[in-house]
């Protein structure tokens, strides 16, 4: 991208790459694109991974959204689980 439109890629473009191929049905080229992007994913482009998931009943690959929701928002897992329709595990 900079290469051919000197633009540096941002969140946001990754984002969208995400979002598309996801809505797609591409879930494991999205894992792939995820894991060579120059930006950390962050909790927008895990969760719209998750929702696509879902949609297209991929568990593995909703599994590892999860797992990466949770290291982004580990006092949060409640909301994520929620989501899902989990009840969440409660450490005494």
């Amino acid at each position: 991208m900079f290469t051919d439109f000197s633009i540096m890629p941002e969140i946001e473009h990754s984002g969208c790459v995400v979002d598309l191929l996801s809505k797609a049905g591409f879930l494991t080229q999205v894992v792939e694109f995820i894991n060579k992007m120059s930006v950390k994913a962050d909790v927008v482009i895990w969760t719209t991974l998750l929702g696509a998931s879902k949609v297209y009943k991929k568990e593995e690959v909703g599994e590892l959204a999860l797992e990466e929701l949770v290291k982004l928002e580990p006092r949060n897992p409640s909301n994520i689980y929620g989501d899902l329709g989990r009840p969440v595990m409660l450490r005494g």
